[in-house]
């Protein structure tokens, strides 16, 4: 078997979606022909979905660091913090929490964690927001 060859036919035969859709079928797939479709599809293996998780963290590392010149002068917990969010609502959700890092930017960790306490975001998930703030509070 030529897996090239193969490859090149599916990527031709089944095209390549980075969103999940309905096939012909109306079967939910996503990627180059993966039924991810409870009803019929296997889904995703648990090491595919760890290497789906290692790929978002590595790139919310990259954007933090990008974004937040300090991000790499904070300890592994307040790091933590900031990944967890975004990864929860996206780098750009995140960076919307001005006073939120401005505080934890400057040390004010009690301060940073007030912020978030007294956000939509609190409200919106109070245990992972209790969480956070415990962990910035250090």
């Amino acid at each position: 078997m030529n897996r090239d060859r193969l490859v090149a036919r599916f990527i031709r035969l089944e095209n390549e979606e980075r969103f999940v859709y309905p096939d012909n079928r109306t079967y939910w797939t996503i990627g180059i022909g993966r039924c991810v479709d409870k009803r019929v599809g296997e889904g995703l293996s648990h090491e595919e979905c760890l290497y789906l998780l290692n790929n978002d963290i590595n790139n919310r590392v990259t954007a933090l660091r990008a974004s937040l010149s300090w991000f790499d002068s904070l300890d592994d917990n307040r790091q933590e913090v900031l990944m967890d969010m975004a990864f929860q609502m996206g780098t750009g959700g995140l960076l919307g929490f001005h006073h939120f890092l401005a505080h934890l930017k400057d040390g004010q960790y009690g301060e940073a964690a007030k912020d978030l306490l007294d956000s939509e975001y609190a409200k919106e998930d109070p245990g992972r927001a209790q969480e956070n703030a415990s962990l910035i509070r250090g």
